[in-house]
């Protein structure tokens, strides 16, 4: 194997890249230039903004989800492509487009804006000189748009649709308090940090650990008096690789794939059953890692994983509304049921579509939906059949299953 190839295929593996864009994006390096390049300030604080609300999303729960519902990505120095897994688009957008709800703080990102352009939703920042593009086709982002803006209290600004070109007295309330927008060599070193995750995020990528459920969290604390600025910022997962591993990949100097040298400057291990790593950066900057595989709950899964071999058909991606709704009642209240068929309503939607009520529906609706969709023991609901899944502020879940919405309400909130 060529030297360029063996890098286009480190560089694949840390960044989950196709390998053909991979093997473009080496052969585009010059001689003396990193394997992942480094962000520009600007562009670093908004990918590391973006990469914090993902935090919040709560339906990356599948042994079949990548890091915080990014598949992968593409980093130059000036922007990043943004690959986002099914059925998370709406999901991940629902998290970081910004909205000020009566009477909470700023939800997303303040000052991110989005603008459909030539198949990709650009994301870009009032404040910021930084751009995300992420993979979407227009009848996608109108289709994800029409749900974000259907599930909002009353009295809900949408600053990200009302107010494309003005960054809200709120919004600039809300970013002064985020450390990535403040001045300073260690504030944008942490967000260097971030950055330099998010671009290697497919290194956490491995297999599940039996009896433990998956799952990634990513948040800051401050470090302390001594480094003015400096964050501590807290990697948590319980898949595959463990923190050694993962450490090990991210500051081995012989390594492609490492952290920028500032970002390493030494490593220190806790514990010793399941030791975590910290790494220290110049700037006072730490990141711990810290791998903790959870338990699954000991009540049995509804659904099985394993069964029959399902044969593989060709199907469309599209369906009529009511062969969608036949599949999806089926998945609910068949032949491994979330509910009694007696229990559950169904009427039209005036946009299109299917409401579905019953008690208690909204609350792991989701997860039941996709155990049944990649369950082998399940031959009529495919993963491929579940294009976005999203919950709302006002107890929904939405589905779109083979191109129609299914917006799931528990009656026992309203």
């Amino acid at each position: 194997m060529s030297r360029t190839l063996a890098l286009a295929k480190l560089r694949a593996i840390a960044t989950g890249e196709a390998p053909q864009t991979a093997l473009s994006a080496v052969r585009a390096l010059s001689p003396l230039a990193p394997l992942i390049g480094q962000a520009s300030d600007g562009q670093a604080r908004m990918e590391s903004l973006f990469l914090a609300n993902l935090n919040n999303l709560d339906a990356v729960t599948h042994p079949t989800d990548p890091p915080f519902a990014i598949r992968g990505c593409t980093p130059t120095g000036h922007d990043i492509i943004v690959h986002i897994a099914r059925p998370h688009a709406s999901a991940v957008l629902n998290e970081t487009l910004p909205h000020l709800v009566p009477g909470q703080d700023v939800r997303g990102v303040p000052g991110l804006r989005a603008r459909h352009h030539r198949g990709f939703l650009v994301l870009e920042h009032l404040r910021l000189a930084g751009r995300i593009r992420i993979p979407l086709t227009h009848r996608q982002w109108v289709r994800s748009r029409s749900l974000l803006l259907a599930g909002l209290p009353a009295g809900t600004v949408v600053a990200w649709a009302d107010h494309p070109r003005e960054l809200l007295p709120a919004e600039e309330d809300s970013l002064a308090w985020r450390t990535e927008s403040a001045p300073g060599a260690a504030t944008a070193e942490a967000a260097q940090m971030m950055s330099a995750l998010l671009r290697r995020l497919h290194l956490m990528r491995g297999t599940s650990v039996p009896g433990c459920r998956p799952f990634y969290d990513v948040w800051a604390n401050s470090v302390g008096r001594t480094h003015a600025g400096a964050r501590l910022v807290n990697l948590e997962w319980g898949s595959r690789p463990t923190s050694p591993r993962l450490a090990e990949l991210l500051t081995d100097a012989r390594s492609p794939v490492a952290l920028p040298e500032a970002l390493r400057v030494r490593t220190r291990v806790h514990g010793l059953d399941v030791p975590w790593v910290r790494i220290y950066a110049e700037h006072g900057n730490q990141l711990l890692l810290r791998h903790n595989p959870l338990e699954t709950s000991s009540h049995p899964a509804r659904v099985p994983d394993h069964g029959p071999h399902r044969p593989p058909r060709r199907t469309p991606a599209w369906a009529d509304d009511l062969t969608a709704l036949d599949m999806v009642v089926r998945a609910l209240t068949g032949e491994y049921p979330a509910l009694d068929r007696q229990a559950l309503h169904v009427t039209r939607r005036s946009g299109g579509g299917w409401d579905l009520v019953a008690p208690g529906l909204h609350y792991g609706l989701l997860e039941h939906l996709r155990q049944v969709a990649h369950s082998r023991a399940y031959p009529y609901l495919w993963p491929a059949d579940v294009h976005d899944l999203v919950s709302l502020y006002d107890q929904r879940s939405v589905a779109r299953v083979r191109g129609v919405d299914f917006a799931f309400h528990d009656r026992t909130h309203g």
